[in-house]
């Protein structure tokens, strides 16, 4: 190998400011998706949760070990595929309780770039999860790609021109590029843009500058900026043209940018906080994964459900019974798959 790569891990066993990143996410998603008014965290979330999940895969795969890749996906399978098949199962009963209530099972016309259509359409969150999935498979390939000076880089330039002659072809204002937004395929180069980041926060030795009062109010500087921007987007697109723009190719090279400067100070810089606390994000970030899976299932119930109790009531009434039962579901998911994981183990 012609580059050490080896990534040590920080002191403690949580980042923290990671964990409540991942929360800020999931609950841009979950805006997302409950406002009546199509807004633009969804799409600024899903970015990020992609460039995280390949600085993550990047940390765990050039750790200083050999890649073991029985052992990698092992632990990919187990961690993510109860919850996935959990989730699927809750939205197929719903269907059969409230089937004229709930998408068709197959749809034609979201474009002819994404194979997972089918899935997210049936359970919306469920597709960012199969394009998780699907892109693991590539981490073999990225691995062996890595053992030669710039092969990996030289590759993700060569994804990055793919996928914007790609993005070229579809017309202006098309919504969720014509089909790209959901494709694994153009995805890819997110997820390894996120792997390069952690390849080069250790080259770099970034986590040698993290007790540095710069680089502290560096991080923290880009965090607001990633606060307000989100919240400006979400403004702008209700009152100017920008109906499509959060789905082109442009708004997700400036955003994935934008995480790949901001994911690695997030793991790396390990504020001084109590145990309760980092107790509650650790807790608040594993319950992400179900919520993000299953409250688009939760709010086609609790649409139903309220309106025929109550008629018709404000948006904002649903949308926050939405979260409480997406909580609660979330929960008891978060408790069955750590039952599950148990049991695993003792296999």
């Amino acid at each position: 190998m012609s580059e050490n790569i080896i990534i040590p891990e920080p002191a403690g066993k949580r980042a923290a400011l990671l964990d409540l990143f991942r929360i800020i996410l999931c609950l841009g998603v979950f805006v997302y998706h409950l406002t009546p008014i199509r807004c633009s965290s969804g799409p600024f979330s899903v970015n990020g949760f992609l460039v995280m999940s390949g600085f993550l895969v990047g940390i765990s795969v050039f750790g200083g070990r050999a890649f073991d890749s029985h052992a990698f996906y092992g632990s990919k399978c187990r961690r993510l595929l109860p919850m996935m098949m959990m989730a699927f199962l809750l939205a197929v009963i719903w269907k059969v309780i409230y089937q004229e209530a709930c998408p068709p099972w197959s749809i034609e016309d979201w474009g002819n770039f994404s194979i997972v259509a089918y899935v997210r359409h049936f359970n919306t969150p469920m597709w960012y999860m199969v394009v998780e999935v699907i892109l693991l498979l590539s981490v073999p390939f990225l691995v062996f790609m890595s053992r030669a000076k710039w092969r990996l880089e030289l590759s993700f330039v060569a994804l990055v021109i793919f996928v914007g002659f790609l993005f070229c072809q579809v017309p202006d204002n098309e919504m969720f590029g014509g089909g790209l937004y959901y494709s694994p395929l153009v995805r890819e180069w997110q997820f390894l843009a996120g792997i390069l980041a952690a390849r080069y926060a250790h080259q770099w030795q970034i986590q040698r500058f993290t007790t540095e009062g710069w680089y502290k109010w560096s991080l923290g500087l880009l965090f607001t900026v990633f606060l307000i921007s989100m919240g400006v987007l979400m403004v702008l697109k209700q009152t100017t043209d920008l109906n499509a723009w959060n789905y082109t190719f442009e708004f997700d090279a400036i955003t994935t940018s934008f995480y790949v400067l901001l994911i690695p100070g997030l793991y790396y810089l390990r504020p001084q906080i109590s145990r309760g606390m980092s107790h509650i994000l650790a807790r608040g970030a594993a319950l992400t994964y179900p919520i993000f899976l299953i409250h688009v299932v939760a709010r086609h119930v609790c649409e139903i459900v309220v309106t025929d109790i109550a008629g018709n009531v404000s948006y904002v009434i649903i949308a926050v019974i939405t979260f409480i039962v997406s909580l609660i579901v979330a929960w008891g998911m978060l408790g069955l798959d750590q039952r599950i994981q148990g049991a695993l183990k003792k296999h």
